[in-house]
């Protein structure tokens, strides 16, 4: 399942040559992935090979659970809950739909993938080439538009 596509390829099938999130022009890797779980709004595993945490780079959803941090819970209101639940049912409704999935990412030194500060994988996820992130924004699921 694991396939590399060049930057041509990637824009031939409905790619931008450099998502908004890169700071300067550089390579992208697209990947097809598969999806194993939808975490929250923006965060989600997927897996190819192997099982990746990844967090959307063009998109912040409200959470749609409570997190428990060790400095102590994260204040979430009940209205931001509620907002973050329907984003969550309401990409994993399209999620699933989806016949194909594609992870854009941006490698860091060494070829390995950009991750955020808890080791999720950060990028841009296509449903049926589709942005998701584009998606969420559209339909009122994000904190800013």
């Amino acid at each position: 399942m694991k396939r590399l596509f060049d930057i041509s390829l990637a824009a031939a099938v409905g790619f931008a040559a450099a998502p908004a999130w890169q700071e300067f022009a550089a390579p992208v890797t697209v990947r097809e992935v598969a999806l194993v779980e939808v975490v929250d709004g923006d965060t989600y595993d997927v897996a190819e090979t192997i099982r990746h945490r990844v967090r959307l780079a063009n998109a912040d959803t409200w959470e749609s659970r409570r997190v428990r941090r060790s400095s102590g819970d994260r204040t979430v209101s009940d209205e931001e809950l509620a907002k973050g639940k329907r984003a969550k049912e309401q990409v994993e409704a399209k999620l699933r739909a989806a016949g194909r999935l594609l992870l854009v990412s941006r490698p860091r030194d060494g070829g390995t993938w950009e991750r955020d500060n808890f080791g999720r994988v950060l990028g841009e996820v296509k449903a049926d080439g589709a942005d998701v992130g584009a998606w969420l924004k559209a339909n009122g699921h994000t904190r800013t538009p």
